[in-house]
């Protein structure tokens, strides 16, 4: 049998590529009794080996098979958790892809927990992931196992915490307490000038009232306002109001509170009290003694705290205050001041440092009285 024709040779039939190779090249062999395509002749399996060792260097030359990497890094999602939430573990292949039928399998140390998969048999270059969940709290490491054996680094350090305990429910609310009945037997008494006595009588069905709500009108009923809210163990069904203004007709009204004294539940108010006067003032207010002041304490530096005595009734409606400085000197003005009742009076917007004279004038409906006067006080240095 004749040599082959050499490749740069082959004639029309089996066209021998000019230039360089092309990506693919494909050849059929004949089994021994149809000519070859790419071959002038009958060519036996050594010559077409012969003939294709250069086209296959070519080819491999062009496209290498990739090498398998030999050795893996890992990542944790999250240095610490709590009990029962997963973390996740990534092993990514370093620098090529992973080799053919590789089994990764994770592992912890010092911790308790199960791993979502088992194990995990990765291809080409992606990354493999796993979820460990841990079912108690502890420190230890996360890490992975190969086989074959791959070079590995060291197990990540991970807390795990025990899990914050639920929060408690919300109490149930209390239940909202029935309205009291009507207080009964509401009446006023012993007026005098200032003051004046109130009593009724507990409902005598339904629920116990905790507390009284105790209003006064002025108006003949249209509308009440509330002085104060009586309560106690033993409960005492009487109040006495003070403060009152002379000559005045009031008439008052109570309501039975139930629950909570601050936040209960108001019942159905009593009918309206007889309709009772205070007794009218009939001589002007008494001259005040023992006029004195001092310093007013966070703002003694600009304000004078004033006081007196005296009796109280007669009723003072109200009262006129005028200063002068320095002591001694020039005439006295209206003063800035705050009538506090209960004979206490606060001169405010003084200079500090300053000494001043005050005087001091008492009124209510039938006239005034003298004015009394004080002299050099002052207020505290800046």
């Amino acid at each position: 049998m004749s040599s082959p024709t050499p490749w740069s040779q082959i004639p029309s039939g089996g066209v021998a590529p000019s230039g360089p190779l092309p990506a693919a090249t494909f050849i059929l062999v004949s089994d021994g009794t149809v000519p070859p395509i790419g071959f002038q002749n009958r060519a036996t399996a050594a010559q077409v080996a012969e003939l294709l060792a250069p086209l296959v260097g070519a080819i491999l030359a062009g496209n290498p098979t990739p090498a398998a990497a030999t050795a893996f890094t890992t990542a944790l999602s999250a240095s610490s958790g709590t009990v029962s939430n997963a973390v996740t573990l990534t092993i990514t292949p370093t620098g090529a892809a992973w080799p053919s039928s590789v089994v990764l399998t994770p592992a912890a140390t010092g911790l308790s927990g199960t791993f979502a998969p088992t194990t995990r048999t990765p291809s080409g270059t992606a990354a493999a992931t796993f979820a460990f969940t841990p079912s108690a709290a502890g420190s230890g490491t996360i890490g992975v196992m190969s086989s074959p054996s791959m070079t590995a680094p060291a197990g990540l350090a991970y807390q795990a915490m025990a899990a914050a305990p639920a929060p408690a429910p919300a109490p149930a609310p209390a239940p909202t307490p029935a309205a009291a009945a009507q207080p009964t037997g509401v009446t006023l008494s012993n007026a005098a000038e200032m003051s004046m006595t109130l009593a009724w009588t507990a409902p005598s069905n339904g629920p116990t009232p905790t507390a009284y709500d105790l209003a006064l009108s002025t108006d003949g009923g249209a509308t009440f306002v509330l002085q104060t809210r009586q309560s106690g163990d033993p409960m005492i069904y009487s109040a006495v109001f003070g403060s009152l203004v002379p000559g005045t007709s009031y008439i008052a009204r109570v309501t039975g509170v139930t629950g909570d004294v601050s936040t209960g539940t108001l019942g159905a108010p009593s009918a309206n009290s007889n309709t009772l006067s205070t007794t009218a003032t009939t001589s002007p207010p008494t001259t005040p003694t023992s006029f004195s002041g001092t310093p007013a304490g966070a703002s003694a530096t600009t304000a004078i705290s004033l006081s007196w005595a005296g009796a109280i009734p007669p009723y003072v409606a109200s009262a006129t205050l005028t200063q002068r400085t320095p002591s001694g000197s020039g005439n006295f003005v209206p003063s800035t001041y705050t009538y506090r009742g209960n004979r206490f009076i606060t001169a405010r917007g003084l200079t500090p440092g300053s000494s001043y004279d005050f005087q001091l004038v008492l009124t209510n409906n039938i006239g005034s009285t003298p004015a009394v006067t004080l002299t050099n006080v002052s207020t505290a240095s800046a």
